[in-house]
């Protein structure tokens, strides 16, 4: 394990850009509230904008985001300009379009990093909370590992919620099992549809992150990992400190 990340740690070179406010799944908890259908995609002339801009303010690295940003009309497309423009190219996914296919290796050399989203940290709430349309838990560890194995920059994104800390240790285990080398857990975000369901406020978060973090350090199977990290996004554990 290289080490523990937090927000302060992300690269300053780097920018996410939400390609489309649509999804291929409707997961209960999404702070954007995808959804199959609904939702506006970047249009192609604001994303050649966008990397202009980028790149004449420094930026490097590029990671695509949405929404699921793979469903874009012209991901193809946007790939391949952000490439000439010789951008790092990351994504963000939940792997439904492309996981599954003999060519996913393939696919994925395309980005300097892949992360691939889990919903839950057991089958039974990554199903409750991606419908059945998310492949189910254990074969996308069971995919990610394989393709890890194979020399790409593939790691997974897992969200967990308030009191899942024994479920944290068994999923570090399972994910290790199947030969995932990157994972980071992330604090279940109550925006978006989730504003609809109750919910830990964000003031109950910065004591969780840090018991997980504590988890995580001292989990046996930690040192399998190349990266093992809680994505602390909006700076949970310095906003809400008392």
């Amino acid at each position: 394990m290289k080490g523990m990340e937090t927000a302060d740690t992300v690269h300053r070179d780097c920018a996410f850009l939400l390609l489309t406010e649509a999804c291929n799944l409707r997961c209960a908890h999404c702070y954007v509230s995808a959804e199959p259908g609904v939702g506006r995609h970047m249009p192609m002339a604001t994303v050649a904008s966008a990397f202009a801009l980028l790149k004449s303010a420094g930026i490097s690295d590029i990671r695509f985001t949405g929404g699921e940003p793979t469903v874009h009309p012209q991901f193809n497309a946007i790939v391949e300009l952000g490439e000439r423009h010789r951008f790092r190219l990351g994504l963000v996914s939940n792997g439904v379009r492309f996981i599954r296919k003999i060519d996913a290796a393939h696919f994925l050399g395309r980005f300097s990093r892949t992360w691939i989203s889990v919903y839950g940290l057991t089958q039974r709430s990554h199903e409750r909370v991606g419908g059945t349309a998310a492949i189910p838990l254990y074969e996308i560890l069971e995919r990610v590992g394989a393709i890890a194995h194979g020399g790409k920059w593939i790691g997974v994104s897992a969200v967990f919620n308030v009191g899942e800390e024994r479920a944290v240790a068994d999923f570090i285990c399972a994910a290790a099992s199947f030969g995932v080398r990157k994972l980071r857990l992330l604090p279940i975000q109550p925006d978006g549809r989730m504003l609809d369901q109750s919910q830990p406020s964000w003031v109950q978060w910065p004591l969780e992150i840090k018991r997980v973090a504590n988890i995580m350090r001292q989990h046996p199977n930690a040192w399998d990992f190349e990266v093992l990290t809680i994505n602390d996004s909006f700076n949970v554990s310095n906003s809400y400190s008392h």
